[in-house]
């Protein structure tokens, strides 16, 4: 993949993120959103909690995060209605020593990173200066 295309796709990322966050603004105090209990974080991630009847807490991991995954297929189908279903991915993660299972939606992230991005700004921060004084 070109320098170019990986810059594009990483703007595409930025942009997504833009999208997330105005998503989330705007639906967040609809009637939907409140039925599923759903969350936001500070990175535009939306974040839920699903429990467990306590009859299922005595099957294997694999069949609870099963049961987790039906749980939260409306939710998936309300979150593709809004348009973030192909910008965010579900981790689900067990909480410690209890039945209840946190559901986050993060942005995806492939090919921009933060890191990157503070480097290529000192790189260009150094450089421009001393192209410019040259001239």
């Amino acid at each position: 993949m070109n320098w170019f295309r990986r810059r594009r796709l990483a703007w595409r990322e930025v942009i997504n993120w833009f999208f997330i966050r105005k998503t989330i603004r705007k639906n967040s105090e609809t009637p939907e959103w409140k039925k599923f209990g759903l969350r936001t974080g500070y990175v535009a991630q939306i974040y839920t909690v699903i429990s467990l009847r306590k009859e299922d807490m005595g099957e294997e991991e694999m069949v609870q995060r099963m049961k987790v995954i039906q749980k939260i297929e409306p939710m998936n189908k309300y979150l593709e209605s809004l348009g973030l279903s192909e910008i965010v991915y579900p981790e689900i993660v067990q909480l410690p020593e209890s039945r209840s299972w946190l559901i986050i939606y993060w942005p995806i992230w492939t090919y921009f990173s933060i890191w990157r991005f503070i480097f290529q700004v000192i790189f260009l921060s150094i450089t421009i200066p001393l192209i410019l004084s040259y001239l």
